[in-house]
């Protein structure tokens, strides 16, 4: 949780320690979702803090950008409330835009 609260808010890209520290972090919450569905509040972080990462565009924060679809992945059958699904979803719908490198990932893997 310390962890957590240490990385909140969005990090200077340029900073590859940060942005690494930040994917980490984010990366154990993932993981440990059903251990500490009592202790994070994933609704007011998702609102206030995650949505707000997949908005930065900077290419070294891909790498939060998919750690963040990912921990949304994990927490949403662990605890996310049904009324933000619609926000959830539309998040992940602006990240497969063609010029999104995620994206083009994504497709190639369809592809295959």
């Amino acid at each position: 949780l310390e962890m957590v609260q240490a990385v909140q808010g969005p990090c200077d890209p340029e900073n590859l320690a940060a942005v690494l520290r930040k994917d980490a972090a984010y990366n154990a919450v993932g993981l440990a979702s059903f251990d500490l569905f009592d202790e994070i509040d994933f609704d007011s972080w998702f609102t206030s803090h995650l949505l707000q990462e997949l908005q930065i565009k900077h290419k070294s924060y891909r790498v939060i950008r998919k750690r963040v679809v990912w921990l949304m992945g994990q927490w949403v059958g662990v605890k996310m409330s049904v009324n933000l699904r619609p926000a959830l979803y539309e998040a992940v719908l602006g990240l497969l835009d063609t010029q999104e490198d995620l994206a083009v990932r994504l497709e190639a893997a369809q592809t295959l």
